[in-house]
């Protein structure tokens, strides 16, 4: 992925982030985000989840990021308000 496109896919994030209510309790952020990481633990993709994580941190919410395309369901994705396709390899992820 070009650094162009990066930049943009980040921009995109932070400015979901910044849409999102800017208030986390002591006990932690009030919301959660899921980051699908279909390609796994490739560097690309480690590197995308931590900048993702440091701009959830500054936000107030919370990341959590797998590969488990089996959390695509109205139950689980009930718990998370945003979500992040993070791919980083040319192809389908999803059918």
């Amino acid at each position: 992925m070009s650094m162009a496109r990066r930049l943009a896919c980040l921009m995109g994030l932070a400015a979901v982030a910044l849409a999102l209510p800017a208030t986390a309790s002591a006990a932690g952020p009030d919301y959660r985000i899921f980051v699908f990481t279909p390609r796994g633990d490739d560097a690309k993709t480690a590197a995308a989840v931590k900048a993702v994580r440091e701009i959830g941190r500054d936000g107030g919410f919370s990341v959590v990021a797998s590969p488990d395309p089996g959390l695509f369901t109205a139950d689980s994705l009930a718990r998370f308000r945003a979500v992040v396709f993070l791919n980083t390899a040319p192809g389908d992820v999803l059918d």
